[in-house]
């Protein structure tokens, strides 16, 4: 799957942050930190293009990241730090 034009920066920011491919543990805690800045739409078409799953998968991953309550902050801050350190700007809208 190819991501559009406007989302390759996060693409790319997503494959140096996670070299060897997403972990279980960052999974729920990336996509709430992503849904904060993208749209639904956006974050379908790169969680995707990254994960190598269906959108509607993505989507629904990503509604039940936003719903978890028990989702603790502290893994939140930790992936978003760490997309920071490899250039990703939550700031940006995507």
């Amino acid at each position: 799957m190819v991501v559009p034009e406007h989302l390759e920066r996060t693409s790319v920011i997503l494959r140096a942050a996670y070299p060897t491919g997403l972990t279980d543990a960052d999974h729920l805690p990336l996509l709430r930190v992503l849904a904060e800045g993208m749209s639904w739409s956006n974050l379908r078409a790169v969680g995707a293009e990254f994960t190598a799953v269906a959108e509607t998968k993505v989507w629904m991953d990503a509604i039940r990241a936003e719903n978890t309550l028990d989702l603790a902050e502290p893994k939140v801050a930790r992936v978003k730090a760490k997309l920071v350190t490899f250039g990703w700007d939550p700031e940006d809208d995507q």
